[in-house]
């Protein structure tokens, strides 16, 4: 795959997934709460603690297919995306990408992020976890994980004050690959 292909299938990627992300945040306040955090295991490739009600958005582009869900449980705004590609991403630089796109596009401001590596049933894989804040001071905590021509991201924000930050990093620290 040429250079230039391969930028574009990138950048793709990322505006899929940061848009999305983004798009998490706009639920609507009118959308019940139940404080009943669940297990999620939509397709049998991961499995994250969700709120217990998710809406499914698909897009494709190019070679690339995203699946993003987004729900609410109480005040906590929740997003998990799958995008998959027909060949491996360039693990630094997607996991890069995702990150200032997702920031770009919420106007938000990243207060801490650590590059690791997060566990597979093959191994471990380079991930990108993050913390940041919304314009109007609301907290949240993300990660994007790159399983060869897999990227995953995970996304919580908490509304309520004063905020559960604790709450938002169990959630994205409980994205578990299975595949």
């Amino acid at each position: 795959m040429s250079n230039a292909k391969a930028g574009r299938r990138g950048i793709r990627c990322l505006l899929a997934a940061g848009t999305i992300f983004v798009a998490a945040l706009a639920i609507p306040a009118a959308s019940p709460a139940s404080a009943a955090e669940r297990t999620f295991a939509p397709d049998g490739q991961f499995s994250i603690l969700f709120a217990p009600k998710a809406t499914l958005n698909k897009l494709g582009a190019g070679n690339v297919a995203t699946q993003t869900w987004i729900g609410r449980d109480d005040d906590i705004y929740y997003a998990v995306s799958e995008s998959s590609s027909n060949v491996a991403f360039d693990a630094p630089k997607e996991l890069a990408s995702n990150l200032a796109n997702f920031l770009a596009q919420a106007n938000a401001t990243v207060l801490k992020q650590e590059s690791r590596t997060w566990p597979t049933p093959h191994g471990p894989v380079p991930a990108l976890r993050y913390t940041f804040r919304l314009p109007k001071g609301e907290p949240g905590k993300g990660v994007f994980v790159v399983s060869g021509a897999t990227l995953y991201g995970a996304v919580a924000v908490d509304f309520a004050t004063p905020a559960r930050e604790p709450r938002l990093a169990s959630v994205v620290d409980s994205l578990t690959l299975l595949k």
